[in-house]
C-alpha cells in the first residue's frame, strides 16, 4: 500500500492527520513524544500545533488504544513522518498498522480494509480515486445496503479478484456479477 493517512480525533470532533497514541516503552516513542516530528512534517491536513497533536493523541488513545500502540511501535522503527498526496501525515512503512487505526477510528469494516487494495489495483475508471476514498465509500455502501454488500463479500471469499466489469468502468468482484449488480441497484435506489 502506498501512502496512508492516520487520522486522530481533534478536539472539535473533526479529524486531524497525525500519528497518535499508545503508551511508551523504552524503545517505543509515545504519540505525544512524536508530536514534534509530526508537526515538522508540515502536512496541510496535519495538526497545526504541538498542543493540537497532543490533544489528538489523548483522544485517539482513548478511542483505539491497541491500534495506536501498534502504529507507534512501527513509527519508532522508522522515525520518519511524511505527507501523503492528500496532505495527511503518516509514519513511513506502517501501512498495515495505519489501516487498522483508520478502520477503528472511522468504523470501517474489516472487509473494506481487506478488499480495497484489490479494488484499487483493478484501476477501474469509475472506481475510487484513492485507498482512503475506497474505504470510506465501502463503509458507506455497507451502511446503505447491508444485505447486498454482505452477499458480494461472501461471494468474493477470502481472496477476491476485481475487474472493471461493465461499459461504465465500474468495479466488479470477479464471479460475483449478479451480487454486484444487486448491490449497485440498491445504491441507485
Amino acid at each position: 500500500m502506498q501512502s496512508r493517512r492516520i487520522l486522530c480525533l481533534a478536539t472539535a470532533g473533526l479529524l486531524l492527520g497525525a500519528a497518535c497514541g499508545g503508551t511508551s516503552t523504552p524503545q517505543t516513542q509515545s504519540c505525544v513524544e512524536s508530536c514534534t516530528q509530526v508537526i515538522a512534517a508540515g502536512c496541510d491536513n496535519g495538526p497545526a500545533t504541538v498542543a493540537d497533536c497532543e490533544q489528538g493523541c489523548r483522544e485517539t488513545e482513548a478511542a483505539c488504544p491497541s491500534e495506536l500502540e501498534a502504529v507507534m511501535v512501527c513509527a519508532s522503527e522508522t522515525e520518519t513522518f511524511t505527507c501523503d498526496s492528500d496532505g495527511w501525515v503518516y509514519p513511513d512503512g506502517c501501512a498495515t498498522e495505519q489501516d487498522a487505526l483508520y478502520a477503528c477510528l472511522n468504523d470501517v469494516p474489516d472487509s473494506c480494509i481487506a478488499t480495497c487494495p484489490g479494488v484499487m489495483a483493478a484501476g477501474c475508471p469509475s472506481g475510487p480515486p484513492s485507498l482512503a476514498a475506497c474505504e470510506e465509500g465501502c463503509a458507506e455502501t455497507r451502511a446503505a445496503c447491508p444485505a447486498e454488500f454482505d452477499a458480494v463479500i461472501a461471494c468474493g471469499g477470502d481472496d477476491p479478484s476485481f475487474s472493471c466489469g461493465d461499459t461504465n468502468g465500474m468495479v466488479y468482484t470477479v464471479g460475483c456479477e449478479t451480487e454486484q449488480d444487486a448491490l449497485y441497484a440498491c445504491l441507485a435506489g
